[in-house]
């Protein structure tokens, strides 16, 4: 059995978190752009698996992130036994994180954002990767919404409560308004979202239920969304979006709102995904959510692949 073979029989088998699915790798990229990196035990069994998308652009091979996924996983099979020893918890992620190092292919640029899981990045620094950290907010599962309410911004509390006088709230079952306002409102920002395999990636995540649109409405019209991507421990906020007429962000805070009181009662994490830029990170602080750290691990066959990686915004 090949290896994709045996990646997919192993999304079978275990529960993993939506981006590694084998159908979400098929989505965002195709059946022939991606590979898995395997760590096989003695007994033939999987001990970690790493999916990969690589891509060739001018004739230079770049192992990057899948479109439209935040952060990428690597799966780590660990004993079952309860209080395990630090020393053995390290010692498995090193070699298990080795043997995925080794198996990818050659590349000119690795360029990864990989998801909070992932804290033991020795293994890429020993083999010359290189890393940087990055910031998301997250809520962690609460039954009390309203001790969450009161932990929010003064401000953002009495945005919210205006907005509920001002705009209805609807969870959109067909998507087409909401995208046609999401595709306008991102290119506004200089940012040319890919129609086509949204619109793929959105009908994949509705037939399988793992997606949630909601919008604020004035009247008939959309002016916020949030689009949500939601397994069975994780909810996404994926894309979100508001009508750069509204000077204030009252709408959308309420379509945030809405959102947390569906997933943050059943989902283990309610993730922000982002951000990284100060006017949205201060937004997103002012919902009392933890600052979370991520790992951007990249690099490149050379210094001078290095250099012109930089130049073109690619590393950091």
């Amino acid at each position: 059995m090949d290896r994709k073979k045996q990646y997919r029989q192993l999304c079978k088998d275990i529960t993993l978190p939506y981006y590694m699915n084998d159908w979400w790798l098929d989505t965002v990229s195709s059946k022939d752009a991606w590979d898995v990196a395997l760590s096989i035990g003695k007994d033939g069994a999987i001990q970690g698996a790493m999916p990969y998308l690589i891509s060739t652009k001018m004739g230079l091979k770049q192992i990057r992130q899948f479109n439209f996924t935040t952060y990428q996983g690597v799966y780590i099979k660990y004993p079952h036994n309860i209080g395990l020893k630090e020393q053995t918890i390290n010692s498995i992620e090193k070699r298990v994180l080795t043997d995925l190092i080794n198996a990818l292919p050659d590349f000119h640029f690795f360029d990864v954002k990989f998801d909070v899981s992932i804290k033991n990045w020795l293994p890429f620094y020993w083999k010359g990767f290189k890393q940087t950290t990055r910031y998301t907010y997250t809520l962690p599962k609460s039954s009390d919404l309203t001790k969450l309410f009161e932990a929010f911004k003064k401000t953002v509390r009495t945005d919210i409560r205006k907005a509920e006088d001002e705009f209805s709230i609807q969870e959109e079952t067909d998507t087409a308004e909401f995208s046609s306002f999401l595709f306008n409102a991102y290119e506004e920002n200089g940012i040319i979202l890919d129609s086509k395999l949204f619109l793929r990636m959105d009908k994949v995540l509705a037939e399988k239920n793992k997606r949630v649109v909601i919008t604020a409405r004035d009247k008939e019209k959309i002016v916020a969304g949030l689009y949500i991507i939601f397994d069975d421990k994780l909810a996404h906020c994926v894309f979100s979006a508001q009508d750069k007429l509204i000077k204030n962000r009252t709408p959308l805070h309420l379509v945030f709102w809405t959102a947390m009181q569906k997933f943050i009662p059943i989902c283990e994490s309610f993730d922000f995904q982002g951000s990284m830029v100060p006017e949205i990170e201060h937004s997103l602080r002012s919902y009392g959510a933890n600052l979370t750290p991520y790992m951007h691990i990249y690099k490149s066959r050379n210094k001078l692949w290095h250099s012109l990686a930089i130049l073109i915004n690619k590393f950091p």
